[in-house]
């Protein structure tokens, strides 16, 4: 019996769909933020960022058996990581809200988280449209995901400042200087997932 190719396009999806479960988690957490359950908000977002390593883990293992993938080998281990990395970035807004102990959310925060899910959806049309890529309009998703992050961007700038600005406690002030840094990263991570993408339609057309 001939050896069944892996479908890799539907592995990059599975992963970017959990960053969607996540990032939708993280906003309806924010927009019912309850102090007392940020523990348990922890753990919870944990066990889909877990589910997309998983999914990392089986991948990597068959391409390392994989002769004939649909992108050179280097090219599929980094749009996987890059995945993956997005996944964990939003674990780690929870997990930073988490360790600083936050008890008040900061004017703006479920706005910002607002943006930052469509900007995960939208990574997530990109990575399915990946498989049909000589024929999808690629270009126009690129540009999408790129106008959500520097929306993100914005948050980023409007949001720091406004935390210097207002708040007097230094103790909240680096708390949150660094959730909104995650936060932006979270950005910066699907950024990174598209322009993989666009490197890989580039050098595969």
């Amino acid at each position: 019996m001939a050896k069944k190719t892996p479908n890799y396009f539907e592995y990059f999806n599975s992963i970017a769909a959990i960053a969607v479960q996540e990032a939708e988690f993280l906003e309806n957490m924010c927009k019912n933020f309850d102090a007392n359950a940020l523990e348990q908000n922890k753990k919870d977002i944990h066990v889909l960022e877990n589910k997309a390593d998983s999914i990392r883990h089986e991948l990597l293992e068959k391409l390392m058996k994989e002769f004939l993938p649909p992108f050179e080998h280097a090219d599929i281990n980094e749009l996987v990581e890059k995945l993956d990395s997005m996944c964990d970035e939003l674990d780690d807004v929870v997990l930073k809200m988490y360790i600083y102990n936050v008890e008040e959310l900061r004017p703006g925060i479920s706005e910002n988280l607002s943006i930052l899910t469509q900007c995960v959806i939208k990574t997530q049309e990109l990575v399915k449209e990946l498989e049909n890529y000589r024929k999808a309009d690629m270009t126009k998703l690129l540009m999408v995901v790129n106008d959500y992050e520097e929306k993100g961007d914005d948050q980023y700038e409007q949001g720091t400042r406004n935390l210097y600005l207002t708040e007097k406690d230094p103790i909240l002030v680096n708390k949150w200087t660094e959730i909104y840094r995650e936060i932006e990263e979270a950005y910066d991570a699907c950024e990174e997932v598209a322009e993989i993408i666009r490197m890989l339609v580039v050098k595969n057309s």
